[in-house]
């Protein structure tokens, strides 16, 4: 059963009444008859669902293609700028589910690349990385995965312990993880499972998201910042034959602001000499700037930041690299599961944004999930709904680990479970101050006023007129993100970015 949700948005201000769009569906396989639908949305109603029944291309290669159009019997010529929305796609299985048995490991080594951006490994990998990211992108799966909440330190505790945003409820760099909330290190450790974490940042150590874990590893001389390449090699160095099971951590802050990669592996990228004036601490300074209001880049300034930011992950793709490099020499790679999972993305001043950004975009909103090991197939592309707490559910998969109930992330063993799934999502407080859809800025209405206005940013900067019901798609998912904000029943929920399709002229 395929499932979504239509709206149509008329402009504001037509001197005549708008005419409705048809939404026309089609799904098309070889050897079966293909499904026509059409539905008839009326513009500035309220969203209406849609059930579609796809069971007889159960099992087969499919299109499945979703167009607006014309009403019938509307004259060509007339202005026709109404847009059609189509908002939580899903499809749905009736079938009973029965997942595949993963292979039982002898060790898990897991990064959490902090700052990772889809683009770089979807849909193929950046050229630019040639080592152990390029190896595990070409050797295993590849997977984009959703972050676990607007604030970045709450997707990054998501990432390195599992559970989902509202479970572990940290969300500033003082806050410390509950003394009973499970870790992977303490559930690994009533299976007697050992366990080691590294991080090249001194914040994280000591956040309670360590907790359980038989060693951790800072940066030395208790700097709060350091490289990550020793790490990498310390983890190599650690794998012996003899070895028991074990589970490794690698917390790495690469991919975030301040960028600060190494110059030898800026060179390796560029040689040739840079006459700009972007230097690494100034993408810090750069990135505060963009709190306050937009950050403008010339072409030159912009491809720098992005061979910096390629750089910063660089360190990783090499260390990486030492690692399978080392398993293979000792004949662990067929026992061994490797992982890496961003925490959220990094925006790179695309929409005049650096480092955060709203999560209405991709390259914030995603990040990679990565998994090489026996077991999973090679080079594939998993399809399905994927988040950054999986990571640690594939982890406690491999070692035949059954998962506390706090516990929500799905192995990606289990891959038929991702597909219907239900992904835990949680707002943050700095959400109220106002969110950003577009050219609309939507700002909650104080109590006991219920709802949000909906101000245009450029044209009424003082917010003094109210355009909410002119817009009601973006009005309508402003609403939805408030009312998690707020503490609503409905918070812990998980909404795709609404995606706006206009009908073209016949």
């Amino acid at each position: 059963m395929w499932r979504l949700a239509l709206a149509a948005e008329a402009p504001h201000g037509s001197a005549r009444a708008p005419r409705p769009v048809v939404a026309r569906i089609r799904v098309e396989s070889d050897g079966v008859a293909p499904v026509d639908r059409s539905v008839t949305v009326r513009p500035n109603a309220p969203w209406q669902s849609l059930e579609l029944d796809l069971s007889q291309f159960a099992g087969r290669a499919s299109r499945l293609e979703l167009r607006a159009s014309r009403p019938e019997g509307m004259d060509p010529e007339e202005p026709h700028d109404v847009r059609l929305a189509v908002a939580s796609p899903r499809l749905e299985r009736t079938a009973p589910l029965r997942p595949a048995a993963a292979p039982r490991v002898r060790h898990v080594v897991m990064v959490v690349l902090r700052g990772a951006r889809i683009d770089r490994f979807l849909p193929t990998i950046s050229p630019r990385f040639t080592g152990g990211l390029a190896m595990m992108a070409r050797e295993g799966v590849v997977a984009e995965a959703i972050a676990g909440s607007f604030n970045a330190w709450a997707a990054t505790q998501t990432a390195t312990t599992g559970l989902s945003a509202d479970r572990h409820g940290v969300r500033e760099h003082t806050d410390l993880l509950s003394e009973e909330a499970p870790t992977p290190a303490t559930v690994f450790a009533e299976h007697g499972i050992a366990s080691v974490a590294y991080s090249d940042d001194a914040v994280w150590i000591g956040s309670g998201a360590d907790r359980g874990y038989n060693r951790r590893e800072g940066c030395p001389e208790a700097q709060p910042l350091c490289r990550v390449a020793p790490m990498f090699q310390a983890v190599a160095d650690s794998m012996t034959p003899r070895r028991g099971p074990s589970f490794t951590l690698v917390v790495t802050r690469a991919g975030t602001i301040p960028l600060d990669p190494p110059n030898d592996l800026v060179l390796a990228l560029d040689p040739v000499p840079y006459e700009g004036t972007l230097t690494p601490a100034q993408t810090g300074v750069l990135a505060a700037r963009t709190r306050y209001g937009e950050l403008r880049l010339d072409a030159r300034d912009r491809a720098r930041l992005d061979l910096l930011y390629d750089a910063a992950l660089l360190q990783v793709d090499r260390g990486l690299g030492v690692v399978i490099e080392r398993l293979q020499n000792l004949r662990l790679d067929d026992s061994t599961l490797l992982l890496v999972v961003g925490d959220r993305g990094t925006a790179l001043a695309a929409g005049r944004h650096l480092g955060d950004g709203p999560m209405s975009r991709r390259e914030v909103a995603s990040t990679v999930l990565l998994a090489r090991g026996p077991g999973l197939p090679r080079g594939a592309t998993l399809r399905g709904v994927t988040g950054t707490l999986d990571a640690v559910a594939t982890a406690l998969d491999a070692f035949g680990v059954a998962p506390p109930s706090e516990f929500e992330g799905v192995s990606l063993y289990d891959s038929d479970r991702l597909a219907e799934r239900a992904l835990p999502f949680v707002a943050n407080a700095r959400a109220d101050l106002g969110l950003r859809f577009g050219a609309w800025i939507a700002l909650p209405r104080p109590p006991p006023t219920q709802g949000m206005s909906l101000y245009s940013a450029a044209g009424d900067p003082l917010g003094v007129d109210d355009v909410g019901d002119a817009h009601p798609i973006a009005r309508g998912f402003a609403e939805g993100v408030i009312s998690l904000v707020r503490g609503d029943a409905s918070r812990r929920s998980f909404a795709r970015s609404t995606r706006v399709l206009t009908a073209p002229a016949r």
